[in-house]
């Protein structure tokens, strides 16, 4: 791979939106997120359910990615996004014990991003954004819990960071697309 690109954030934020286009408009490929199966849990859910459920997202994770691409792949999510969510989900106990799980498994996940674009943005607005999607699972979900978006985003701040992290604060799409591109392409240049 020349270039593995992670679009990271809370659920609603556009990460999809934005590798949808990026991917159609450079020929990039994409893997989003996209699973065979539905999780054993409702997401969203906390405590041990929620533990389990990030287990399986980080199972997921392993097998839904292909080896040996070349040029800059794409990703929506990523490892550091389940890090994210577990956070704000799992109480300091589970969260300590998800925590040594998905350390041990990073160091042997073959698609450690090159770069980490992480979204960020008004709850409100991400509320809204996840509500004009009318998915029957929203409420079971959670989706739409502005507490539960604030903590998300919370998690991502305090979680995701590294000189290869770039913080976009989404406010328009176009701007956020500009930008994400301009960053994506001064490191495909070197």
């Amino acid at each position: 791979m020349k270039l593995y690109v992670q679009i990271s954030g809370v659920h609603g934020i556009g990460k999809t939106s934005l590798v949808d286009k990026l991917s159609k408009r450079h020929g990039w490929f994409a893997f989003k997120e996209e699973f065979d199966s539905s999780p054993p849990y409702p997401l969203g859910s906390v405590g041990f359910k929620g533990f389990v459920n990030e287990m399986w997202i980080l199972s997921n994770l392993l097998s839904s990615r292909k080896k040996g691409l070349n040029g800059v792949v794409l990703c929506d999510r990523g490892f550091e996004d389940a890090l994210a969510y577990s956070r704000a989900l799992l109480d300091d106990e589970l969260f300590n014990a998800f925590k040594e799980v998905w350390k041990r498994l990073y160091e042997i996940y073959p698609y450690k991003p090159d770069i980490i674009i992480l979204l960020h943005g008004d709850p409100l607005m991400i509320k809204r954004n996840v509500e004009s999607r009318s998915r029957k699972t929203m409420v079971e979900w959670r989706e739409n819990d502005l507490e539960y978006i604030l903590r998300v985003q919370d998690a991502f701040l305090s979680l995701v960071k590294g000189d290869n992290v770039f913080l976009i604060e989404v406010d328009s799409f176009d701007r956020v697309l500009s930008e994400a591109e301009d960053i994506i392409l001064k490191f495909v240049r070197k």
